[in-house]
């Protein structure tokens, strides 16, 4: 049996699901949305901005790996028959991961919850167009490195975007504590 559409539905009804929950986010009050639950820590909008930074700059990785991997594909090279191993990746997701994100991902305070959104709508709409164009393998025909994933460890297109995702699900954690939203916070990914 193909694993491969069973495992392209899922990711993305992930990716519609945590794009979904993140904006949805953006509903809450504004003075809900800029206060700092601690003195040092970033609001709920502001974690919203770091994550439509990262989801920027792992955009074009991904788009990096959509291109070659498409090309590969087109050149006649055999896709794998099982879709790729995501769960090595689960462990960046916990809030007890620390990694110090680069200063291109720091919130600037400047965009509003509308431009937010809106870059969070673009954002997932790429990204899913992206996963359609690739729904048999051809996005494991190319592979990159992160730092953020420690060793030589290459990701290719599917893992990449289950980590986007982990990193959606941990920040919307981060978000719920920041709005006082205690029901909504440690939800597993993929749950």
């Amino acid at each position: 049996m193909n694993a491969w559409p069973a495992f392209h539905a899922e990711l993305r009804a992930r990716l519609d699901r945590e794009f979904a929950e993140l904006a949805g986010s953006l509903a809450a009050p504004d003075d809900a949305l800029r206060r700092r639950p601690e003195p040092d820590s970033w609001s709920a909008l502001a974690v919203v901005e770091h994550v439509a930074l990262t989801n920027h700059f792992l955009s074009l990785l991904a788009a990096k790996l959509v291109d070659k991997g498409l090309a590969r594909s087109r050149r006649g090279e055999p896709t794998p028959t099982e879709p790729p191993s995501l769960a090595h990746l689960d462990t960046l997701a916990a809030r007890a991961f620390r990694w110090q994100h680069p200063a291109h991902m720091t919130p600037t305070g400047s965009p509003d919850p509308a431009a937010l959104r809106a870059r969070l709508a673009e954002q997932h709409d790429r990204l899913a167009a992206w996963l359609d164009s690739l729904p048999h393998g051809a996005g494991s025909l190319h592979r990159i490195r992160i730092s953020v994933v420690e060793g030589d460890d290459r990701l290719d297109f599917y893992q990449l975007l289950h980590f986007v995702l982990l990193h959606v699900a941990r920040h919307r954690a981060q978000i719920a504590r920041a709005l006082g939203d205690v029901s909504r916070i440690e939800r597993p990914p993929g749950a």
